[in-house]
């Protein structure tokens, strides 16, 4: 019996083995991406964060856009351009707004990108010379390069007729590597010494596909595009250990088809007589085009909107029932809040501007307001009203100090202390 259960256990155990091998480089064998952030199919995002989208005539618009990298590659390189708009009516810069610098994708660390806010440059207030309305598709166009990585793990085969290491895999199918466009198959075939992958590009996002190293396709970007500028992405693969592989094309500048589907056939030659699996890094490099829109109205206003840049001083002009925040506050904080006591606005600006108000009334009513990208107001540290927050606070005759906050749109909290002197 002990010999019979000897004999059974190495059985058992070749089998395991045998399993385990065919499992691992045989028809059962699955490949998952080595890298779980990468998934999704967006990258650079670009949205409106205004609350309200009806202006007056003399007013400025003070847009505010939301920057998100919302895929797996780092410091795309880009530009956002608005369009859609009577330059004689609505005064926007007409210089393209640089993506930053410090852009960073998806990582292991941070499952989620880069977010920074940015306020539309004015050259001037809206200008409605002719009518009594205006209305209009404000249009953000955001053109930007960008990278998709996938991993694979493949089977390489040195010698396809030796029964011992048969590796018949069957096609890996892949879903999406964070970014617009993916791979989405990769076959393998086998000869003498040889391995041969022929792998499957999808453009998955919402956007177009610009021709990746072509600078002037990007320069055209995205009023000049023509059919010749986009569908077009550069493919290269590595394997550790081995040399380039010959791939056709030989270019390795791949054509999408009108359904975003594009093909590459690359050759590798083994170097080592023995079948082992490892990664095959796939790398796709492009150009992209995303658009939004977003509908204004303009009116003329029974007076023009006077200019409060005395109170703020940051140059930006606010109209009551409103906030506007710099680029500077916008990128570190994230939004502003302000004071409104008897109609008139103030930036607080951490107890630093002095505000008047009557020493005759020991109770004073105010309300606070936030900038386009805060949602919640009020005055306890997390907020839980919207926007105005409405109240009151006692005034007695010394300087009063009164704190003001906001929670803007990511769940930061924004807040400013206020000098408040009787008169």
């Amino acid at each position: 019996m002990k010999k019979i259960a000897h004999h059974q256990f190495i059985f058992l155990l070749f089998f395991a083995f045998l399993y385990f091998f065919l499992t691992s480089c045989g028809a059962g064998y699955s490949s998952q991406e080595a890298d779980p952030y990468r998934s999704g199919t967006e990258g650079v995002v670009v949205s409106f964060l205004n609350a309200e989208y009806v202006f007056y005539d003399q007013q400025y618009l003070r847009l505010q856009l939301k920057l998100e990298n919302k895929g797996a590659f780092d410091k795309p390189q880009g530009k956002v351009v608005l369009s859609g708009y009577d330059p004689g009516i609505v005064k926007i810069n007409s210089e393209p707004i640089a993506l930053p610098d410090d852009f960073f994708g998806k990582n292991q660390y941070a499952l989620e990108g880069s977010v920074y806010f940015v306020q539309v440059p004015e050259d001037g207030p809206i200008s409605l010379s002719l009518g009594n309305s205006y209305e209009a598709i404000l249009q953000t166009s955001v053109c930007y390069s960008y990278q998709t990585i996938a991993t694979p793990t493949v089977c390489l085969l040195y010698n396809p007729d030796d029964n011992r290491y048969i590796c018949q895999q069957d096609p890996i199918q892949l879903s999406s590597q964070g970014a617009p466009v993916a791979v989405t198959e990769v076959k393998q075939d086998f000869t003498q010494d040889h391995v041969r992958f022929t792998v499957t590009l999808q453009h998955l996002g919402d956007g177009t596909v610009v021709n990746a190293y072509d600078m002037n396709a990007f320069d055209a970007c995205p009023y000049g595009l023509d059919r010749n500028n986009v569908n077009h992405v550069g493919v290269s693969m590595e394997i550790s250990g081995l040399g380039e592989p010959s791939c056709f094309p030989n270019s390795g500048y791949v054509s999408l088809n009108q359904d975003g589907t594009g093909i590459i056939i690359c050759t590798f030659t083994l170097r080592e007589q023995r079948t082992y699996t490892t990664p095959l890094k796939i790398i796709l490099d492009y150009n992209y085009l995303d658009v939004k829109q977003q509908g204004i109205s303009i009116y003329k206003s029974s007076s023009a909107v006077e200019d409060n840049t005395a109170v703020g001083g940051s140059g930006n002009y606010a109209s009551n029932n409103d906030c506007s925040c710099s680029d500077a506050n916008l990128k570190k904080w994230g939004g502003c809040v302000c004071l409104y006591i008897s109609g008139q606005m103030y930036y607080c600006s951490e107890g630093t501007t002095q505000i008047p108000v009557s020493a005759n009334d020991d109770t004073i009513e105010y309300e606070i307001y936030g900038s386009t990208t805060v949602n919640m107001c009020g005055d306890s540290v997390h907020p839980t009203s919207s926007c105005p927050y409405r109240g009151t606070t006692y005034v007695s005759k010394d300087p009063k100090k009164l704190s003001i906050y906001g929670t803007v749109t990511d769940s930061r909290t924004v807040s400013e202390r206020c000098t408040l002197v009787p008169q």
